[in-house]
């Protein structure tokens, strides 16, 4: 019971142990093709295990090819090599090897082998692993693109560096082809670039550096702000022109910590004194900041719901037949032609009636350049169906390309949002998955922009995780609160800010506008209310233009609100009995550096027969966050002292009487004089207001005519830049259309055959020289009808043989001849835009030699077939090494009882026949490339399960022919057993 007890709790642990060690797994995801085999053999040979990592290859390799890769690895390798199996857990320490014709993912930390739904590509996939792996396991996703040819990779590649993984290649000097680490650096999506060797360095560690580095603390960056976080941003804007300072500092933080966790540096110190050492990290750094998430149709219930808004785009564009819409941040272009098909869908064949441009920008050139090609590979476009694949893309090797009429509706232009002026006049933007990396600020800004952008009644479409912001509720209404789908509301005025308007003054201002000040507790604030209730004197806050902006305690007895135009500075809101006084303090204490000035006035309280004295004060306060001045009146009443003493009548003198009688006379009339210039001060200074008044209302008009200047101006800065776009993707296009017509010039020339291209009524639009042979064809030729110019051969029917295939779309091929020369003519469609015919494409290839040489094989082949009916030997012809089977008598299909179909299409069928002791002796003959021919008995197990002994008798037969390989006749005669 003890033993059981102690089992289970060892298992308890072995079990904590297991998951924990699965949290810190790291998947390295290995993808090679050609020359792949001695480069993960040299990455597993110099690699020891560590307990951390596991591996998962995708190599490419025939379908019907039986691999021995498990076994080739596992021979020098110090860890677990295993054939890939659906459902099988990763482990770490183990190497998880594809199986022939089978894609290989990553799901939930299991393999799973999926059949490829297509030939076209490579088996298995290597960007469908990478991006399975990506998807899985984060910043725990490592991938490594070794030898091969071709671009398979290079996608994945992206989708692990966006998901905070590593990317590595192997260095195109030590790789036996070169083709797929070259493009993934020529993508830019390595991160580093080693050899093998190196590479097998570079793994066990990187337990040791994950990609989760806690960022600088506060007081860290504060001592430094040189390294920091705003340092960086500060230099890669520098270096660049792309300024992050306003994305959201986690996001950027996270890719910063990737790069570093990739250079295995410990620290921010560490990782400035790097890129001093290497300016180009700053460039790496950027496009890491870039991320990229995008693809076909992504998120399928959005875009149904979008398939609405473009059916009301196109409503609204049913007068003017031009649709505009604008796709910012398009990244690889798959959501811009996305769009593009589902207005081909809707539209259908009037499509050719609008006139519709699709913008589609962007701040990554590379990611610019792909979108402009729209090359994809089939780990993008698996989920597409079939029906839009063959309507919208065209195979070209190993990727499907959106075809041309599609990728005409589309211009890709770099554009920065934050400098660059909006396009004008869209009906629908598509903005997804940018504004969740910018701070609140810069979101609200673009989000005007996109209103002052759009046309009425427009619509804007963003990404599930984001919102239109308190700016977009007064711009923008709902269409679809599930799938961000906003109308433009009309009716509300919006400008177009860009470049400097909304630039922060620097990088720390986010920092202090964006921390909230702790809210004063509502005990603390009674508190303060019942002290400043009672013992503070009455008091009132004024601005910087002595306007009140908070009384403390009762001022109502020094205020009071008089008829006429509303006026709310102190002086006007000031009692009559105090209005002269308060003036003339306000301007005091404006004007001087003085902190505090006061004054002593006599001012009657209502319900009161005798003046009080009151001690006006006004202090001067600088408010440090707006750097300007507040200033505090108070009024302080003085308390009049009783005296005791009493004056007795009889000893003022008559003289004192009148003297004061003079003064109080004297003291009357200063203060009507006073009053005077007062009133007439008051009527000057309502005079200078009128004109004041004037003058606001010129300077208003002025403003509203440099704000129409204003408008004006960037409606032409947004026109440019619309016309550079234009003039960017006219550009582009002018280079490609030169580029390809210099390569159908030089594939014209190079053609060995004759080839005219015709119109629907078959006048010549093209001819290559070749042609002369058969035609009396000339360059003044261009634009005659070829069924009106002389041949030199006759081909019947050839103007209905022509229309046919113009009519029905369908290839036509006929045997023509003259004497002593043959020819092949094949007659094909010449279609535009959207499949339609506008032609003919006649090419006239020669078979003269082919026909002699076909008629010579066919007389061999019966030479052989008669000869070999004849003999009791069966007759087997392969090539040397059994590369190929070429010739088997029917002799030999009686001896194997297998059909000669069977063993001509797998050569490895005749060696599965030899019985199992004698197959190795058997294969090491047959697959000798050196043999000149063998004699020597074996036995064959035959299909009804009898077994029986032959006598192999072979001699060599060179191939003259540069091109073609040895052959091997082989003779096999029944031997009979003896008793």
């Amino acid at each position: 019971m003890a033993d059981k007890e102690q089992n289970q709790t060892v298992e308890i642990v072995e079990d904590s142990q297991d998951e924990k060690r699965f949290q810190n797994l790291i998947v390295v995801a290995i993808g090679a093709s050609a020359g792949g085999l001695e480069a993960i053999t040299s990455l597993l040979r110099a690699s020891k295990p560590n307990g951390y990592i596991a591996f998962v290859i995708a190599q490419h390799m025939a379908p019907q090819h039986r691999s021995v890769l498990v076994e080739l690895l596992s021979k020098d390798c110090a860890y677990r090599v295993v054939g890939a199996t659906e459902g099988a857990l990763i482990k770490p320490d183990t190497v998880y090897v594809n199986t022939p014709n089978t894609d290989i993912v990553v799901k939930d930390g299991h393999i799973h082998l999926k059949v490829p739904t297509t030939d076209i590509g490579a088996k298995p996939s290597i960007d469908k692993l990478f991006n399975s792996v990506a998807e899985a396991f984060g910043n725990q996703a490592i991938g490594v693109v070794l030898s091969g040819t071709g671009s398979d990779g290079t996608q994945g590649c992206r989708a692990i560096r966006d998901a905070g993984g590593i990317t590595i290649v192997q260095n195109p000097d030590t790789a036996k082809y070169d083709g797929m680490p070259n493009s993934v650096i020529r993508a830019r999506t390595a991160d580093l670039i080693l050899s093998p060797e190196e590479i097998a360095a570079y793994l066990p560690e990187l337990h040791k550096h994950p990609a989760g580095m806690p960022s600088l603390k506060e007081e860290e960056a504060d001592a430094d702000e040189v390294v920091s976080m705003d340092g960086i941003i500060d230099r890669v804007f520098t270096v660049t022109g792309v300024d992050f300072r306003q994305y959201k500092k986690a996001t950027l933080e996270r890719q910063l910590q990737r790069r570093i966790a990739a250079l295995r540096l410990n620290s921010m110190e560490e990782y400035f004194a790097h890129i001093d050492g290497d300016p180009e990290e700053l460039e790496i750094l950027q496009r890491s900041f870039l991320i990229s998430v995008t693809g076909f149709f992504r998120d399928e219930e959005a875009f149904a719901s979008l398939g609405t808004v473009i059916d009301n785009v196109i409503e609204q564009a049913a007068e003017t037949r031009i649709i505009r819409i604008w796709v910012p941040a398009c990244a690889t272009g798959e959501e811009v032609y996305s769009i593009a098909i589902m207005l081909a869908e809707r539209l259908g064949p009037t499509l050719r009636g609008y006139e519709v441009k699709i913008f589609a920008t962007d701040i990554d050139d590379i990611s610019l350049e792909v979108a402009r090609h729209a090359a994809y590979v089939d780990a993008v476009i698996e989920h597409l169906d079939e029906r839009v694949l063959y309507n919208y893309f065209d195979q070209e090797g190993s990727k499907y390309r959106v075809k041309k009429w599609i990728r005409d509706m589309c211009m890709f232009a770099r554009h920065d949002l934050i400098k660059d002026p909006p396009f004008l006049k869209m009906n629908l933007i598509s903005c997804r998955n940018l504004m969740i990396y910018l701070n609140s600020q810069l979101q609200n800004q673009l989000v005007n922009n996109f209103h002052y952008a759009l046309t009425a009644g427009g619509f804007l479409f963003l990404g599930k995780s984001e919102s239109s912001g308190t700016t977009g509720e007064k711009l923008f209404e709902v269409v679809s609160k599930t799938n961000k789908i906003f109308r433009r509301k009309s009716g509300v005025v919006s400008y177009g800010r860009f470049g400097a308007s909304f630039s922060p003054k620097s990088n720390h201002q986010e920092t202090g506008v964006g921390k909230s000040i702790a809210p004063v507790s509502r005990l603390a604030e009674r508190v303060r209310g019942v002290l400043v209730e009672t013992y503070a004197p009455p008091t009132i806050q004024l601005n910087d233009s002595f306007q009140p902006m908070e009384y403390f305690g009762d001022v109502s007895a020094f205020l009071q609100i008089q008829p006429g135009k509303a006026n709310f500075d102190i002086v006007s809101l000031a009692s009559p009995q105090l209005q002269t006084e308060v003036r003339a303090l306000v301007n005091r204490c404006a004007r001087s550096d003085a902190e505090k000035v006061e004054h002593m006035v006599r001012f009657r309280f209502a319900n009161e027969e005798s003046a009080a004295s009151v001690n006006i004060i006004v202090r001067k306060l600088l408010d440090t966050v707006t750097d300007s001045h507040i200033y505090l009146m108070t009024f302080k009443r003085l308390e009049s002292t009783n005296s005791n003493a009493t004056l007795r009548a009889e000893s003022i003198t008559p003289e004192d009487i009148r003297a004061l009688t003079e003064l109080e006379e004297e003291l009357d009339r200063t203060r009507d004089h006073l009053q005077a210039v007062i009133e007439e001060l008051e009527t000057s200074n309502e005079e200078l207001q009128a004109l004041n008044e004037e003058l606001q209302a010129s300077t208003e008009e002025l403003q509203a005519s440099n704000e129409e200047l204003e408008t004006t101006n960037e409606e032409l800065q947004a026109t440019n830049e619309e016309l550079t776009t234009v003039n960017d993707e006219l550009q582009a296009k002018s280079i490609l259309l030169t580029d390809t017509n210099e390569t159908l010039n030089n594939i014209q020339r190079s053609l060995d055959m004759g080839l005219i291209v015709v119109d629907v009524d078959h006048r010549v639009t093209r001819f290559t020289p070749q042609t002369v042979r058969l035609f009396g064809i000339l360059p003044d030729d261009i634009g005659h009808k070829l069924t009106k110019l002389p041949k030199h051969i006759e081909i019947d029917d050839f103007g209905a043989l022509i229309d046919s295939v113009i009519s029905t779309g369908t290839p036509a091929r006929r045997q023509i001849e003259r004497p002593g020369e043959k020819y092949l003519m094949n007659v094909s469609p010449y279609r535009r835009d959207q499949g339609v015919i506008s032609g003919a494409v006649l090419t006239f290839t020669e078979t003269t030699k082919l026909s002699e040489s076909q008629d010579r094989a066919d007389y061999v082949q019966h030479l052989l077939q008669t000869v070999g009916s004849v003999m009791d030997e069966g007759v087997l012809v392969t090539r040397r090494g059994l590369t190929d089977v070429l010739f088997v008598s029917p002799r030999l299909e009686e001896f194997l009882q297998r059909k000669s179909e069977v063993l001509t299409r797998d050569p490895d069928t005749f060696l599965d026949v030899v019985l199992n002791e004698d197959r190795e002796r058997v294969v090491a003959q047959y697959r000798d490339q050196d043999a000149e021919g063998w004699d020597i008995t074996y036995r064959l197990k035959r299909r009804d399960g009898s077994v029986i002994k032959v006598r192999d008798q072979a001699v060599l037969m060179e191939n003259k022919e540069a091109s073609g390989a040895d052959e091997m006749v082989s003779l096999l005669g029944l031997v009979e057993e003896e008793k």
